[in-house]
């Protein structure tokens, strides 16, 4: 019971379809020792009278039935909390004290650059040699009426798969991006936000939030108006498609 447990609960911590295609098995696995148990029982008791067999498929029954319902109250519980917790850590993050930067644009292969002063690294203060730089951003956009905003990081020097992008969900309001951004020495330096020049118009502002409020990890988290009313957890839908 304890092996199955931690197995079907660690991907939570790293929930992406390629850490849990794997343990695929345990369901089957689980049913399979139920019915071979019970096969089991019938056919050692085959001579004994139908109520004895009876009575002990009602007990493997119950005891399945018992299994079912602890692990669906232990996971209405570990929801809940995780709820609370995940909507907790998010307003203390929205409410954090943060710094509002200045914004200039220019143009990075076809779409529009904002550059963030202080942060970018034309504006920010030239860093020394092995020295880590870290900056948590606070992106505000005015969504209108696009249903995701597509965001992109752009760092220096260019050829390397440093670039991430991001997709913003919109909902009718305003949406927040928050996003870690870690620059290193002057080899990897951090050149700002690319976005489509329509997209570019939606940014309401950009602030730093300030590091010495006390956060814990910097968590990248992309928030529209409505995400209070959201799942706070994930679940399978669809088969997982194995990598």
């Amino acid at each position: 019971v304890f092996v199955g447990i931690y197995l079907a609960a660690y991907v939570s911590l790293v929930f992406q379809r390629r850490h849990f295609f794997h343990l695929e098995f345990i369901g089957w696995w689980l049913a399979g020792f139920f019915v071979h148990a019970v096969w089991t029982a019938i056919r050692r008791k085959q001579q004994d009278r139908l109520d004895s067999i009876t009575r002990r498929l009602g007990v493997a029954a119950l005891s399945l039935l018992v299994l079912l319902a602890g692990t669906a109250s232990l996971l209405t519980a570990a929801r809940a909390y995780q709820g609370r917790a995940v909507v907790s850590a998010i307003e203390a993050r929205l409410a954090a004290s943060a710094d509002p930067r200045t914004l200039r644009q220019t143009v990075h292969d076809g779409r529009t650059l904002l550059r963030i002063g202080g942060v970018s690294a034309e504006d920010a203060p030239s860093a020394a040699p092995d020295t880590l730089r870290g900056d948590y951003l606070s992106v505000r956009f005015d969504c209108g009426d696009a249903p995701i905003v597509s965001v992109s990081t752009v760092f220096a020097p260019g050829g390397q798969s440093w670039n991430r992008g991001v997709s913003v969900p919109c909902s009718g309001g305003e949406s927040v991006l928050l996003m870690p951004v870690y620059q290193y020495g002057p080899g990897y330096r951090f050149e700002g936000l690319a976005m489509a020049p329509g997209e570019a118009a939606r940014v309401r502002s950009v602030s730093v939030v300030n590091e010495r409020t006390p956060l814990g990890a910097w968590l990248q988290l992309s928030l529209s108006s409505d995400w209070r009313t959201q799942l706070h957890y994930k679940t399978l839908l669809t088969r997982p498609i194995i990598p």
